[in-house]
Formats: C-alpha cells, structure tokens, sequence
C-alpha cells in the first residue's frame, strides 16, 4: 500500500520560496540544467498556483512552453523534478531505484509549498505526472486537478490485464528497453531518457491502482477535475482513465470533466514541444481552459535578462531612463512569433542590428532579404539551439561561439534562412510602432 503522505501546507509566501529553494536543491551536479526544478512566480501570492507534474523518464523541461503561458496569465507556477529524472546521462540507470512512495512524498512537498504560492492550488499533471494529479485530487482539497494522459493502465490493454502484466513484471527482475528500438539513443526529446525501467514503470502504476480503487468507495476531495486524453494514445488505455473520472462524477457531476482530443495524431505525450509529434497549438488551450485560466486572472508580465552595453551606450542609456522617469505610462513590444530582432528590425536606427553572421566554419554570411509572406519555420528546439550555440564550455549552451546557425534544420524554408531578414518595406509598420 501507499501512505498517504501527511499535508504541510506552507502557511505564507516566503516560507513557500524557502520550501521551494530546499526543493531545488536536490538538484545536484548530475542533473542536466534545463531538467532542474523551475519556479515562476510574480514576487507575491497569486489567486491561483499550479503545479505542474512531469512524466514518466522526462523532466521540468517538458514545460518549457507551457509553464510561462500559465505565468502569464498571472499564475505562479511550480515544476518540481520527481526523483531519479533528469539525469544528464540519458542512459543512467537510476531510475530502477523509483518508487511510488517517492513519487507521493515528491508531489505531495510540491502542493503543500504551492499552499503558499497562491490563495488556490491547482495541479497539472502528463502520464506518470497525470497519475500523480488524479491521487491528490482524490485525497487532497484542491482547486483543480488536470490528468492529461493517465497511465492507469497500459498500451490499450483491460484494466485487469494491465494490472496482472505489473505485478508479474513487479516480481521479475528488472530490465531496461527501448522506449521507440528504432531510434534508440536519438529518441526526441533529447532531455528526456530513451530508455525505461520495466520496475519503476510498474511502481507507476501502483498509484494509478490506489486512485483506480478509492475513487470507486470514497469522494474525492478536489474541487473540480478535468481529464484529458488523446484518442490516439497508443500507450495508455482511455477506458481506465474514463473509468475512474466516470467514478468521481458519481460522487460530484457538476465539478467532473473528461475531455477526449480528436484530432490529434497517434502519440501520447501531447505537451512536451521537443515531441515532434505533439501539436502543441491545439492541445495548450485546452489544457489552459481545463485550469481555469485560458484568459489572464491577474496582473502579470514578462521580464527578460538585462543585455551588456558598451560603456558610453549604458550611460546614455541610463540618462534616457533618467529623463524619462515618471513619463511613461505604458511599455508594449510588439515582436512576431520566432523572430529575431536582427531579422524584423533589420537596420532600425539606433539600434546595434548586425548585417553579417558566421557560420559553424568561420564563413560571414551577409543576411539577405526574404519576405514575411514566405512560409517556412527554422528549428527551434533544445538540440536546435546547442547547435547554434556552439559551445565552448563544459555544460551545453554555455561559453556559446554563435556560429552554429547554419545547423538548425529549417524544411522547405529559403535558401539560408538563419541568416534572413524581412524587407524593409514589410517591416515599415513595425518600425512605425517602434
């Protein structure tokens, strides 16, 4: 059996980043930087905080893309690691050593200190993650539960069939497979292990089981639930998830939702933008919808890293700020979608634009023109941009030459289209706001 991990929540804001910063410290030297624990937040409580819980063998990084869009929406957003993820050696064995009370007493930590985060917690979670979802919703008082994907039970098998394959497989010894024997090692996303643990899979799943049993002979605690599946998932079974949501609406109907995505392609995890075959475009709003902020519920920004100016530009930079002060009232950037400001404000007066780049063997490309009306998107993945980067340093993306450019794949697109830039007679009206 699983024990119920006893609640603490964080009673203010400060001791929850206090909690978060002791979470976060687990993340040792052997944890690959963008599979680290991740915490946004607005300085303050917000009405609402989530927390967001990876799948099975990835990472916080399967987030990258959605967690800012919820931090947007004035949410302060938590993406624990779970034990024994994120190793930077993708073939690590480690993960055998996981456990489903680990997984309880890891998520369990993350919503208590979310307590402190916002007035409500809400909690999100894929696959092993959506499992972890669906037992806190049962046992804990939560604003809103999101399973997306939950594996209680197997390639489409019966619940029952599903079920007798783990304890049989929970018996064995344990093994290592190939999640696609195809790819092997080159598995996207390149973050997330290849391989699984047939044992730590199967402890997966014994949470899966305890919320499959209790939602059958007790009401669930959490507020509102909202399941959502991929009707082409071919490595759960839809049936099992239906199941206990149908389980939790007998006890409360008003407040249960299962949600079935239909036009998406076969595959099962459906949030990570690395997958190349996640559609990220349909399945974000939705997922946004199910939390209950597919609009702004509160103030929120963006802030970005202050850049290096040479000297004499810092200060009459500081001057303009000076003089300025107290006289703006709003500041609106206006930047299309994966463009760089090199390519949409090519030549803007004042502004340090470049006219050259090299590439990954010392070439000066001149940037050449090429219209917005020219459909073609270049990769702007993880593996895309340590490419670009062309690092120097120990750890990927650090100590970056940025001479890699002509590495990122772009299908279809223009001749160098790494190294484009929009007309100036397209580019007017931005320059015109600007």
């Amino acid at each position: 059996m699983i024990a119920l991990p006893q609640s603490r929540p964080a009673r203010t804001y400060d001791e929850a980043l206090e909690r978060a910063r002791v979470f976060a410290e687990l993340d040792d030297a052997s944890i690959l930087p963008a599979a680290r624990t991740a915490l946004l937040t607005h300085g303050r409580a917000t009405p609402l905080a989530v927390v967001l819980l990876h799948g099975f063998t990835n990472n916080p990084a399967q987030y990258a893309k959605f967690a800012p869009l919820l931090h947007e929406r004035g949410v302060n957003v938590f993406v624990p690691r779970m034990p024994e993820h994120g190793d930077r050696d993708r073939l690590t064995t480690r993960i055998a050593s996981l456990t489903a009370q680990e997984l309880v007493e890891s998520a369990g930590e993350a919503l208590d200190l979310a307590c402190g985060l916002g007035d409500r917690v809400g909690v999100l979670g894929i696959s092993m993650g959506a499992t972890l979802a669906a037992y806190f919703a049962q046992y804990r008082p939560l604003a809103v539960a999101v399973p997306v994907a939950p594996d209680f039970a197997l390639l489409q098998l019966p619940y029952a069939v599903s079920r007798a394959f783990a304890q049989i497989f929970l018996w064995l010894p344990n093994f290592f497979t190939w999640w696609d024997p195809r790819e092997r090692e080159r598995q996207r996303p390149l973050t997330a292990y290849p391989r699984l643990s047939t044992r730590a899979l199967m402890e997966t799943l014994r949470v899966g089981d305890d919320v499959y049993a209790a939602s059958q002979h007790r009401r669930q605690l959490a507020e509102r639930i909202v399941t959502v599946v991929n009707r082409c998932d071919p490595a759960v079974n839809n049936d099992a998830a239906q199941h206990v949501s149908s389980a939790w609406s007998g006890w409360r109907p008003a407040e249960v939702e299962y949600v079935e995505l239909r036009h998406l392609p076969e595959n099962h995890d459906i949030i990570d933008p690395e997958n190349p075959s996640a559609r990220t475009g349909l399945v974000y709003p939705r997922l946004l919808a199910a939390l209950g902020v597919a609009t702004a519920i509160g103030s929120a920004g963006c802030a970005s890293a202050p850049s290096a100016l040479p000297p004499g530009r810092a200060a009459a930079t500081v001057a303009t700020r000076a003089a300025a002060a107290g006289k703006i009232d709003h500041v609106i950037i206006v930047v299309q979608e994966n463009r760089s400001f090199d390519n949409l404000f090519q030549g803007y007066p004042g502004a340090d634009t470049v006219s050259r780049g090299r590439d990954s063997s010392g070439k000066s490309i001149r940037l050449h023109p090429v219209s917005l009306t020219r459909k073609y998107d270049i990769d702007h993945s993880a593996a895309a941009m340590f490419a670009a980067c062309d690092t120097t340093g120990r750890i990927p993306g650090t100590k970056c030459r940025m001479d890699g450019f002509d590495r990122e794949q772009s299908p279809g697109g223009p001749h160098r289209p790494q190294y484009a830039y929009v007309p100036r007679a397209e580019s007017k009206p931005y320059f015109d706001m600007a």
